[in-house]
């Protein structure tokens, strides 16, 4: 109600779908300048940060694994 009054758009974000931190940096973009953003289950949603960090140091730590790796290999 609030929002319709203010000609506010209201974006409803499940962080549940969102697979990365770019991902949601990007969802965060397209929004509007005038916009309330909605996000739900926030508490429930704080294990994909942990699963995106665990997943980001793993792509790290191949990259390293790569660069050791003698050439050709």
């Amino acid at each position: 109600m609030i929002a319709s009054m203010a000609n506010f758009l209201v974006y409803d974000l499940e962080l549940t779908t969102v697979k990365s931190d770019i991902e949601l940096r990007k969802l965060f973009i397209e929004t509007t300048s005038k916009s309330i953003i909605v996000i739900e289950d926030i508490d429930r949603s704080l294990d994909l940060i942990g699963k995106w960090k665990q997943k980001s140091k793993k792509e790290e730590d191949k990259s390293e694994e790569k660069k050791n790796l003698p050439p050709g290999q």
